[in-house]
């Protein structure tokens, strides 16, 4: 089942910390698949871990490395960081990695 969003149709879930869900999405404008990363509900509301998700965004895009996935948008009003899809798990990069 799809979710659909002005810019975005969010699939299923993908990964959690203990903050955060991560979805599969897919950007209707660019036609790539990418990854939304956004705050757990009863997180969301507190103000300053909400700027502080946001403020690691605004870092993160700082770089441009094959370790990190690239921050492609963030979306203030939805609490949103839309970043790149991870092909397989990483658990798998690990292994396969120096």
């Amino acid at each position: 089942m799809t979710e659909p969003h002005q810019s975005y149709e969010v699939f299923e879930e993908i990964g959690r910390g203990d903050d955060t869900v991560v979805s599969r999405a897919h950007d209707l404008h660019l036609g790539r698949d990418v990854a939304i990363k956004h705050l757990r509900p009863e997180v969301a509301s507190n103000t300053q871990r909400r700027e502080r998700f946001l403020s690691e965004a605004k870092f993160l895009a700082q770089f441009d490395h094959p370790a990190i996935l690239r921050i492609h948008s963030v979306e203030p009003s939805r609490g949103w960081i839309v970043m790149d899809l991870m092909k397989g798990s990483l658990a798998a990069q690990i292994q396969h990695a120096p």
